[in-house]
């Protein structure tokens, strides 16, 4: 059995129920690798827009025997991906970037299972994703090498429903499963905006913005480490 960093296993967890399963920018291939091993997936498509990270993917699921189960496509984004998979994988990227990729093919977010990990921008993407019918069903945290990372399983919602700001931060998912790491989390984005809200500057409305938003997070986010210090 491939092993997998924390990271990669905790994105793997949450798609282990697929059928039909697409890990967009697959690079290595590790996660594609994984799945085939557990003998549930019917298919796995192994995407990647770089020649290069997909001659990796190829080479991994060579060396673990499993090449022929896996379908690689050189690709942007969902381009090289058919409409019949039923997950959708998405990890290490920014989320301008998941953005990006999945705002191109808006049929992504009308009943496949998404599976992501961003890098960064964690709040603007989850804002983004209930803005387009979308909700966080599931999350967890991962730290690995040092650094912390949030996995989100999200699916298309059938009632219409809103985020506050901090819930896009940290979702109450986390609260629900009480995340043995939401507490530090919590702390680390309580000092990201601390930092921000201190040095933002005005003048320009989208700055006041900003601001006013980064104030509101803060105090839904201060509140959330007040609730968990109840645990």
């Amino acid at each position: 059995m491939i092993n997998l960093t924390k990271r990669l296993y905790a994105v793997a967890n949450f798609a282990k129920d697929g059928k039909v399963i697409a890990d967009i920018g697959t690079d290595h291939g590790y996660i594609p690798v994984y799945l085939i091993q557990l003998g549930t997936a019917q298919k796995i498509i192994a995407s990647d827009i770089g020649e290069g990270p997909l001659n990796r993917a190829v080479a991994s699921a060579r060396e673990y025997g499993v090449e022929d189960r896996i379908v690689f496509s050189r690709a942007d984004g969902l381009s090289g991906v058919d409409r019949d998979v039923d997950t959708i994988i998405i990890a290490g990227m920014g989320g301008d970037n998941i953005i990006s990729i999945l705002d191109r093919d808006r049929w992504s977010l009308e009943g496949p299972h998404l599976v992501l990990q961003p890098q960064s921008r964690v709040q603007k993407l989850v804002l983004w994703l209930y803005s387009h019918g979308c909700y966080v069903d599931d999350a967890v945290l991962v730290r690995d090498f040092s650094r912390m990372y949030i996995v989100l399983s999200v699916k298309k919602s059938l009632i219409p429903g809103g985020i506050t700001l901090a819930e896009a931060i940290a979702p109450r998912a986390l609260f629900i499963n009480r995340d043995p790491l939401l507490p530090d989390y919590l702390h680390q984005q309580v000092s990201k905006l601390r930092t921000m809200v201190k040095g933002a500057g005005s003048g320009r409305a989208n700055m006041d913005e900003k601001l006013q938003n980064g104030r509101i997070a803060l105090i839904g986010l201060e509140r959330m480490i007040e609730e968990v210090e109840k645990w």
